[in-house]
């Protein structure tokens, strides 16, 4: 016991220091139950409402993020959908098209045989008129050259 007595001498610790030494105990002691543990159980509870947001917030991400691929789905089928609706009205205006053209195209060209054919018969009429003159005036060369 010298020993330590010896020591705290030379470092110039008295026996206030066992005093110091109990106060500070106490004082952590009465700290730890009044402050330390309530703050600790005030920090837990903090990171469970974090943590318990934290999941809350995942699942609404998680939540919009299948909600924005629905709504995606359902647009590319709107999309789809107008395509289609476009090419069978292209294909039914173009079809209309079609027989509106073949049908005056068909109407035309009666016209056109129809005016060929008058064209033809006159042509032939004149033709004939000309041979008959053509006739008369060679029986009327022959004549002259004749006389």
């Amino acid at each position: 016991m010298d020993l330590i007595l010896n020591i705290f001498k030379r470092l110039e610790l008295d026996a206030t220091i066992f005093y110091q030494f109990a106060t500070t105990m106490i004082i952590f002691v009465v700290l730890n139950q009044v402050f330390f543990k309530k703050l600790l159980e005030v920090l837990k509870t903090r990171e469970g409402n974090t943590q318990g947001l934290d999941n809350e917030a995942n699942e609404k991400i998680k939540k919009a993020d299948q909600m924005a691929q629905q709504y995606k789905a359902k647009i590319d089928e709107a999309f789809s959908e107008s395509q289609e609706q476009l090419k069978n009205k292209k294909k039914n205006v173009q079809d209309s098209h079609t027989k509106e053209v073949a049908a005056f195209t068909k109407q035309k060209n009666n016209e056109a045989e129809e005016e060929f054919e008058s064209f033809k018969k006159s042509f032939e009429g004149k033709r004939d008129s000309i041979v008959l003159k053509a006739d008369e005036l060679s029986k009327d060369l022959v004549n002259k050259l004749v006389q």
